[in-house]
C-alpha cells in the first residue's frame, strides 16, 4: 500500500509540475505577445511621429533663390521687402514642380523678405504642382498663376490668403485647390 501512496503523489506531483510548466509556458506566451502588441503599437506611434517630423522638415525646404525674379527691394520699418516677379521651372537647377517660395531671398546687403507675388510670376509654368506660401507673404496679384492649372497652394503659418478649398480659378491658376499647412 505505501508504494501505491508513493505513486499516486509522484504522479500528482508529476501532475503539478507539468502543470506548472504548461502556465508559465503559457504567461511567458501571453506576456511575448502582449508586449509584441505594445511594441508594435509604440513603433506605430514613433513612425507616425517621424512621418510628422519629416514633413514639418520638407515643409521648411525652400526652393533655391536662382529659381526666382524678385523686385527691387523696399525697406519699411528696418525691413527689407521684394515681391516675387518670376520663376522659372528648370529641373536640373533644382527648380522643380514643388515650389517651396522661400521666407527670405538673397544674402548680405541683398537680403529681403519675400511679401509678395506679383501677377503673371508664374504665368506659363505648366509643370508645377504645388506652391508652400510661407507666412510672409501676404499679397498675391489676381494673375499670378496666370494660365497655370492643377495646383495646390500650401499656406503656411496661418496667414488667411483665401479659404480652404477648390476653385475653377485661384490667382489665375485653373482648377486649384488651397489648403493651410
Amino acid at each position: 500500500m505505501i508504494k501505491y501512496k508513493q505513486k499516486v503523489s509522484d504522479h500528482m506531483n508529476k501532475g503539478f509540475v507539468t502543470s506548472a510548466l504548461l502556465y508559465g509556458i503559457l504567461s511567458l506566451f501571453l506576456v511575448l505577445v502582449l508586449s509584441t502588441v505594445a511594441t508594435i503599437g509604440n513603433r506605430k506611434v514613433a513612425i507616425d511621429k517621424i512621418k510628422q517630423s519629416a514633413l514639418e522638415d520638407v515643409q521648411e525646404l525652400t526652393t533655391p533663390d536662382k529659381c526666382f525674379t524678385t523686385s527691387t527691394p523696399e525697406e519699411v520699418g528696418g525691413v527689407k521687402y521684394c515681391a516675387i516677379t518670376k520663376y522659372t521651372y528648370n529641373e536640373s537647377s533644382k527648380c522643380s514642380s514643388n515650389v517651396f517660395i522661400p521666407k527670405t531671398i538673397g544674402r548680405g546687403v541683398k537680403k529681403c523678405t519675400i511679401n509678395a507675388i506679383r501677377n503673371d510670376a508664374f504665368s506659363g509654368q505648366n509643370k508645377v504642382i504645388t506652391v508652400t506660401i510661407p507666412e510672409t507673404v501676404t499679397n498675391i496679384e489676381e494673375y499670378a498663376f496666370n494660365g497655370c492649372s492643377n495646383i495646390t497652394f500650401i499656406a503656411k503659418g496661418g496667414q488667411s490668403i483665401v479659404a480652404e478649398g477648390s476653385y475653377d480659378e485661384l490667382w489665375g491658376a485653373m482648377a486649384a485647390y488651397m489648403r493651410q499647412g
